[in-house]
Order: C-alpha cells, then structure tokens, then sequence
C-alpha cells in the first residue's frame, strides 16, 4: 500500500517492485485455481491504482522541477 498512500517517500518505488513481483507470482498460480485467482483480481485493482498514482505523483514532481528552472 506504500506506493498508493505515500507515493513520494523512499519505499514507495521498492514497494511497487514487490507488487509487481506478487502479481506476477500469482497470475503464474491462477491455472492451479484456488485462492489465487481471488488474489490475483485484488492484485490486478492494487497494481492499477499504484501504478497510476505512481506515474502521476512522478509527472507533477518533474513539471514542478521544471516550472523552478524556468523563473
């Protein structure tokens, strides 16, 4: 959840490493069946809304950047 709530701190690009690497783990398990398949639709929501705050929280950070550089 650290790259959802904090996505400027030191963890959050490490913690979206592991989410992917969880997700690849389970979408391996999904033929299995199981609670995999339960996980792995948590896995998918999870990702998807840490990778778009991620991206976001990056673009603003870089315009910000570049609005100082050009005063």
């Amino acid at each position: 959840m650290v790259p959802v709530r904090a996505p400027q701190s030191k963890m959050a690009q490490g913690a979206l490493v592991e989410l992917r690497s969880a997700y690849e783990l389970f979408d391996s398990a999904v033929p299995f069946g199981g609670r995999a398949v339960k996980m792995l639709v948590c896995l998918v929501v999870i990702t998807s809304n840490a990778n778009k705050i991620f991206t976001l929280t990056a673009h603003r950070e870089a315009a910000s950047r570049e609005g100082y550089r050009k005063l």
